[in-house]
């Protein structure tokens, strides 16, 4: 499998700061492996948009849109979860 590319809009990043370090270390690997293998507890956010994922840390959920022709993933939203 070919790593997919993985988009940030830079409000992410700063919303990842605000987070504390462990938290947006654990999302970003998370987001990473998900991006590059495939892996993680990912699951489909809409029935009627098969693109569209979360992908769950303890913590934070990602919301994120995977183009497979393109090989991306873009971040769409992160969500702090407890």
């Amino acid at each position: 499998m070919t790593p997919f590319v993985v988009l940030w809009h830079p409000a992410h990043t700063e919303q990842l700061k605000s987070m504390g370090l462990r938290l947006a270390e654990t999302i970003c690997t998370a987001v990473h492996a998900a991006a590059e293998n495939g892996s993680g507890d990912i699951r489909r956010a809409r029935a009627d948009h098969p693109n569209r994922i979360r992908i769950h840390v303890r913590g934070a959920v990602v919301f994120a849109d995977v183009d497979a022709e393109a090989q991306t993933l873009t971040v769409l939203r992160i969500l702090r979860t407890g």
